[in-house]
């Protein structure tokens, strides 16, 4: 009698068809969707090293396969906004990839902030406050109409 349901057995075939999916964009979700395909949480513990039997480089070329994804989500931002006629949508998947990609390499992708506190010397009273994220050029003063 032939076995159901999803494999949870590691093959190379299985593996290498994962990290290329990923590399070329798709998700882990999507992958999953097909029937030939482990669940999610099988490929995790195999990522992780809690299933024994699984090639140390399968976590490499996993996490390397993420990177490509990043990679292949960064390149749809520039495609997506250049081509979509429809501005409200094009807006929509633009800003959820950057949302995505923020979230999966946050020095690369992420805003950067920066707060100062700065007093003015001792017994002055005075106290500055900047704060500054990639997205304003100058530290925000409160009194020069900064937020």
């Amino acid at each position: 009698m032939a076995k159901l349901g999803r494999p949870t057995t590691y093959t190379d075939e299985l593996a290498n068809e994962i990290v290329k999916r990923l590399s070329e964009g798709e998700s882990l979700l999507a992958i999953c969707r097909d029937q030939h395909m482990p669940d999610r949480s099988t490929i995790h513990d195999w990522v992780l090293g809690i299933t024994g039997g699984i090639p140390d480089d399968f976590s490499r070329n996993y996490t390397r396969a993420r990177e490509m994804q990043a990679e292949v989500y960064f390149d749809q931002v520039v495609t997506i906004s250049d081509e979509t006629d429809d501005a409200p949508l094009g807006r929509l998947r633009t800003d959820s990839r950057k949302w995505v990609l923020a979230r999966m390499n946050r020095a690369k992708y992420g805003d950067r902030t920066e707060v100062g506190l700065q007093g003015g010397g001792e017994g002055s009273g005075e106290i500055r406050f900047t704060w500054k994220t990639s997205a304003s050029e100058s530290p925000e003063d409160p009194e020069q109409g900064g937020e």
